[in-house]
């Protein structure tokens, strides 16, 4: 078995990172991407990269995971499909939980049952359920940590969110879908002087 290495993400990778994050969410969520992958492309360049720092774990050759995250928050995790199982995500978390301010927050779908048990695992705790406005899902969902009662409350400026997971109705809003606010407190922590 080839070692796994991280290292900070290149842009000359994009379009192969892009392919393996979509095949991951795809296969995680059970829904087929309807946008275009220059999309993601720009959403990855646009959106990701300002705010987030991009790690991806390789294996030999081979792109195996992916990571955006910042101090507050993980924006995205995906593991190479064939390659879910294989501790790469724990590798990737860890790194965001070892650079967090303490607490990290995330969203994933709630029919994305895999992801949802991978963050439990890891700590994470479902403490809100939300409308998600891009995808024609039953539910999406975000985990928190083991005890909320201890956390801040979430972020104003986290997507969007509504109680209970409600329909929105309108001509442009497709069957309601919901996703989890997930918090954990981070045991180590760069702050801290943790590794």
């Amino acid at each position: 078995m080839t070692a796994l290495r991280i290292a900070e993400f290149d842009p000359a990778d994009t379009e192969a990172l892009v392919r393996m994050w979509r095949a991951s969410f795809e296969f995680g969520v059970g829904v087929k991407d309807f946008h275009p992958i220059q999309e993601q492309v720009t959403y990855l360049r646009e959106t990701l990269q300002p705010a987030y720092r991009l790690r991806v774990a390789w294996e030999g050759d081979a792109l195996a995971g992916f990571l955006a995250s910042n101090e507050e928050s993980v924006a995205q995790l995906h593991v190479r499909v064939e390659r879910i199982g294989h501790g790469i995500g724990t590798r990737l978390l860890a790194l965001a939980k070892a650079e967090s301010s303490g607490s990290l927050w995330l969203y994933t779908f709630a029919q994305n049952t895999r992801a949802r048990r991978f963050y439990e695992r890891a700590g994470f705790v479902a403490i809100e359920e939300g409308f998600e406005p891009m995808w024609q899902t039953s539910s999406t969902a975000g985990f928190g940590a083991r005890d909320p009662t201890s956390l801040p409350a979430p972020r104003t400026s986290a997507p969007a969110r509504t109680r209970g997971c409600r329909p929105r109705r309108s001509a442009y809003s497709p069957p309601w879908r919901c996703r989890t606010l997930l918090r954990v407190r981070s045991s180590t922590s760069a702050r801290s002087g943790s590794n």
